[in-house]
């Protein structure tokens, strides 16, 4: 079924990884970001360095579906697309840190 509840008509149901992306994807289109959607990622610029977000399910969560930064850095629950933009939204606000970590430690999320 689509969202409208339309039996789809392809027999195929939608990825919830793709699901989820194009959700967060949307969001982030409607806060006027460059966003690229790619199968279970998505690059997002604001004209500096861009960046990914993917969506995994979380082992230690019970297999739940969550958006994480590359490396399965955690940012929160595809549940929680306000939160997600939020964190999508610092990480492209933030400088390198020190460390050399991208994102830094303080944007991993939830």
């Amino acid at each position: 079924m689509t969202h409208l509840g339309i039996p789809r008509t392809d027999g195929l149901e939608a990825d919830p990884r793709q699901t989820a992306i194009r959700q967060l994807a949307e969001l982030l289109r409607g806060r006027q970001y460059d966003v690229t959607v790619e199968a279970s990622h998505l690059t997002v610029q604001d004209g500096g360095r861009p960046v990914q977000v993917w969506a995994m399910h979380r082992p230690d969560d019970d297999h739940r579906l969550w958006f994480a930064w590359p490396g399965r850095m955690w940012i929160c629950r595809t549940s929680h697309l306000q939160d997600a933009v939020v964190h999508v939204k610092k990480a492209l606000r933030r400088t390198p840190s020190a460390r050399g970590e991208d994102p830094p430690s303080s944007l991993r999320g939830c």
